[in-house]
């Protein structure tokens, strides 16, 4: 009676241990596959700049990284810019920062 309780001990710790291992190997790839999600969104979140500046009808518009509403816009005329700043201006100039933006406004409005 004993070496029959015996074995079922063994017999069902053993499947415990099995199931056990089952349910993490099939639980790894995701585990993984999100980890990976999470490090990416991470990585997106910290280079991406903050703002974006850009010539539109003839006025300075600056954006929200992504945006395509302007939430700022400039009042400095579009003629009075350097032929450098205006080139720039027409394809866009990437502020990632507040500071940088801060100083992107300071310099093209005073």
């Amino acid at each position: 009676m004993q070496s029959r309780a015996l074995a079922c001990w063994v017999f069902l710790t053993a499947l415990v241990i099995s199931i056990v291992i089952v349910v993490g190997a099939f639980t790894l790839p995701r585990r993984q596959q999100k980890s990976a999600a999470e490090d990416l969104i991470t990585t997106i979140i910290t280079t991406e700049p903050g703002y974006f500046a850009q010539i539109q009808e003839d006025t300075i518009c600056i954006f929200r990284y992504g945006s395509r509403v302007p939430f700022q816009t400039l009042d400095t005329p579009v003629n009075t810019l350097s032929e450098y700043d205006r080139s720039d201006l027409e394809t866009g100039i990437t502020l990632p920062s507040k500071e940088a933006l801060r100083q992107f406004v300071e310099d093209f409005t005073s």
